[in-house]
């Protein structure tokens, strides 16, 4: 039986990878926090069956997979629903509202995917944002502080956007130096909210490894054949950079 998994590898880990470390870092989880991923994780789910209902997966993937994508698309969003709601309830109500960051960030994304727009550079850089989003309710749900919480969003925000960037720049679909100023607008995001005590004041420094990353590209200017090298340069990048926050923060 084909469980009608979302082919985007790259979001996989735009979505996992920050579930893994609001559930890890600062504090101990909580049953809103697994309730939270729960939703995350079906609504990304539901992506696929959605796509094929649409008909953007061919004509002969809508005729053959149309009914079972129904009902997964139906259980999916049941399980997303009851999995928010549950967590709604458990959440006090000063941390209810930080759910509209990825939830309206996901709503953004639906007319690029309606238009079968979603490969174009500013849906990327929304998508990226949207599930990234998951790691503020996720970490204010452990009892973690907004400014800490907002700060690994502002983290994996700005290198998915640099990665998204730099990938479809080395794709010769835009420029590098697009992936460079992300960089670049992601480090000094994290200096003005540090002065407007919005962001703790120690963020710009492990938000380096993103610069580092995206000036390496830049220069290197590797061809679309090592896009399986970038790829694992942008995990490690994370790893060191989501280690850094730890230690910083």
């Amino acid at each position: 039986m084909k469980l009608l998994l979302p082919r985007e590898h790259g979001a996989y880990g735009q979505l996992l990878l920050p579930l893994v470390t609001g559930l890890v870092l600062w504090g101990t989880p909580r049953l809103s926090s697994y309730l939270l991923c729960l939703t995350a994780l079906g609504l990304f789910w539901a992506h696929e069956p959605l796509l094929i209902l649409l008909g953007h997966r061919g004509s002969r993937q809508h005729r053959d997979l149309g009914r079972r994508a129904w009902v997964l698309l139906l259980l999916l969003l049941a399980v997303a629903l009851g999995s928010l709601l549950g967590a709604w309830q458990l959440l006090p109500s000063s941390q209810r509202m930080h759910l509209g960051w990825p939830l309206g960030l996901g709503v953004l994304v639906l007319p690029w995917l309606w238009s079968k727009q979603e490969k174009t550079s500013s849906a990327e850089l929304l998508v990226a944002l949207a599930l990234s989003a998951w790691v503020v309710p996720v970490s204010l749900s452990k009892g973690v502080g907004l400014s800490r919480a907002l700060a690994l969003w502002l983290s994996f925000a700005g290198l998915f956007a640099v990665a998204v960037l730099a990938v479809r720049g080395l794709l010769n679909k835009l420029s590098l130096g697009w992936s460079l100023g992300a960089a670049v607008l992601t480090l000094l995001g994290a200096v003005l909210g540090g002065e407007a005590e919005l962001l703790p004041k120690d963020l710009a420094w492990p938000l380096v490894p993103t610069l580092l990353m995206a000036l390496g590209l830049s220069l290197a200017r590797p061809g679309p054949q090592r896009l399986k090298q970038v790829g694992w340069l942008i995990v490690a990048t994370t790893v060191v950079q989501t280690a850094l926050l730890a230690l910083r923060l």
